[in-house]
């Protein structure tokens, strides 16, 4: 029988596999029908329903019963799934697929304040499982829901839903029973609350344009390293391995990010490690360091081999950041505003990468290797820039 702590981790991950997957279903439903604002729909109700709804549906998570949310939210997240296979009505969909974003949300708020809470489970170690299974997610995700529109495309939301009644029926006995919140007054100025404690968060708040900015460079890289990617890692296994496969550049990329991705999973565990003793902030710093070069890297030696190496340590380095996020996040923000001011930064994320991923739509700014260098330059810059600062700034006191 499992325990507690891997039961809630099951839960967590069914969940989220369950709603990634969705996004991805809609992709392909719309993709199929030709229709490409279809596509460009979802996307855009997927990350704006998350901005609108982060500030009102944090408060709300800080000041409610943690249990009552988390069944309720992943409940209806559910009920939603099963409508989208009920309806074949595209424009019903995107309401159905709003309404989910909106329940993840308030989900992934609630797990955030409540999973280190669970037995066993430590504001690290959650950190870390979160930023692991991410990056496991990023990979089987895209894949499994390939497969199953493949294998059953009129009934691939059943199975999605298929996925979220376990989840469901588990959290029912597992869900913690938590604490009164310490706020249970909820007015429409507690919008504002989670930013005025984010405010006061002076060592999170002076570093988060650098963070911002790295969030845009990396995503700016996605969509143009996809073109770059593809070239320089279709030559090296035409060059390496000729005839191996009739296209070679989509296996060169998906080969080299596969090792980012690695990274990634290796790196979510080291904060975890009783041998890592950095700081929270530098933990920041670093991480975000370490990505910004790994990109520069990519695009000043376009040879397979390094990259691969770059991507290892850059995904190493990514989890270490993103781990650090979080953690900065339950340190120094007081523990009635931590959901409000988790939903808030977390959906910046997303805006921001969708500004970076516009930025870095493939020969708009420029040759996709050239943009690659460009956006790895310019974090690397803000960070050093940063730091120098920082050092003037200390050794001024």
């Amino acid at each position: 029988m499992f325990g507690l702590k891997t039961t809630v981790k099951t839960v967590i991950f069914l969940d989220a596999f369950a709603s990634a997957t969705i996004y991805f279903l809609l992709l392909f439903r719309f993709a199929q029908d030709s229709s490409p604002w279809g596509m460009t729909a979802v996307a855009l109700v997927s990350m704006l329903t998350g901005a609108v709804c982060a500030a009102p549906l944090g408060a709300w998570v800080d000041r409610s019963n943690l249990r009552t949310l988390w069944i309720g939210s992943t409940s209806t997240s559910a009920f939603l799934t099963l409508g989208l296979h009920l309806t074949s009505t595209p424009w019903f969909w995107l309401v159905l697929l709003a309404c989910i974003t909106a329940a993840e949300v308030v989900s992934g708020t609630v797990i955030f304040k409540a999973l280190p809470k669970t037995p066993g489970m430590t504001q690290t170690s959650a950190s870390s499982f979160l930023v692991g299974m991410g990056a496991v997610l990023g990979v089987v995700t895209p894949a499994g829901a390939a497969l199953l529109y493949a294998v059953a495309p009129h009934a691939c939301f059943l199975l999605a839903f298929a996925l979220q009644v376990p989840a469901v029926l588990l959290l029912l006995k597992v869900a913690p029973k938590g604490e009164a919140p310490q706020l249970k007054k909820l007015s429409f100025k507690d919008a504002a609350l989670g930013l005025g404690a984010l405010s006061k968060s002076l060592g999170l708040l002076a570093y988060l344009p650098v963070m911002y900015l790295v969030v845009i460079a990396t995503s700016a890289e996605d969509l143009s390293g996809l073109i770059y990617l593809q070239q320089v890692g279709g030559d090296f296994i035409d060059g390496s391995f000729p005839g191996i496969v009739e296209n070679p550049g989509p296996a060169g990329y998906a080969a080299l990010t596969a090792f980012w991705s690695l990274g990634l999973l290796l790196g979510s565990a080291i904060p975890n490690r009783r041998w890592f003793s950095l700081p929270t902030y530098q933990t920041l710093i670093v991480g975000g360091l370490v990505i910004s070069l790994a990109i520069l890297a990519e695009g000043m030696f376009p040879y397979a081999p390094m990259i691969a190496v770059a991507f290892l340590i850059g995904g190493i380095g990514n989890a270490v950041h993103n781990v650090g996020v979080r953690s900065s996040v339950y340190e120094q923000v007081p523990e009635e505003h931590t959901g409000q001011v988790w939903a808030m930064v977390s959906v910046s994320f997303t805006l921001l990468a969708g500004l970076g991923k516009i930025l870095g739509t493939p020969y708009l700014l420029g040759e996709p290797q050239q943009v690659v260098i460009g956006c790895g330059a310019i974090a690397t810059g803000a960070i050093m820039l940063f730091l120098v600062l920082r050092l003037i700034r200390i050794r001024s006191r």
